[in-house]
């Protein structure tokens, strides 16, 4: 009997033993655990912010090609407002002669007319005193 409980009493401690290192080897499962978990994490937020660097230097250097697209756009554009003044310029500077043109031709058209209006009564006056006189020259008296 005293051989049996020893027996038993070797087996309680080792499986009190056992227990104990269980119990140890879940503390130090539990320790990889969240160092593991740490490691993620730390990781995760390292890559985080790497992505998130890349990211914002991708979209900076978007937004650089994109502002000089817009700049090369804009001086394309006033270029072409330029030239278009140019070109409306140079054809106001052509109807504007044409237009002094066509008033000088009407202007002495106009004075023509009136000259040619005077001429003609001046003929008509000339033709009358011709009459006046034909009419009384002395040839006619002695008719």
């Amino acid at each position: 009997m005293d051989e049996r409980d020893a027996a038993i009493k070797e087996k309680l401690e080792g499986v009190k033993d056992t227990s104990l290192e269980i119990k140890q080897l879940e503390e130090q499962a539990e320790a990889v655990m969240r160092a593991a978990r740490a490691e993620i994490s730390a990781a995760l937020n390292k890559m985080k912010k790497e992505t998130t660097a890349e990211l914002e230097a991708k979209l900076q250097e978007g937004r650089q090609k994109v502002e000089i697209e817009l700049q090369d756009a804009l001086a394309s554009l006033e270029k072409q407002k330029e030239e278009t003044i140019k070109a409306l310029d140079s054809q106001i500077a052509a109807l504007s002669e044409e237009i002094v043109k066509k008033d000088n031709l009407l202007t002495g058209s106009a004075e023509e007319l009136r000259h040619h209006h005077r001429s003609s009564i001046v003929i008509d006056e000339l033709s009358r005193i011709q009459t006046v006189v034909a009419l009384s020259s002395p040839l006619q008296w002695g008719r």
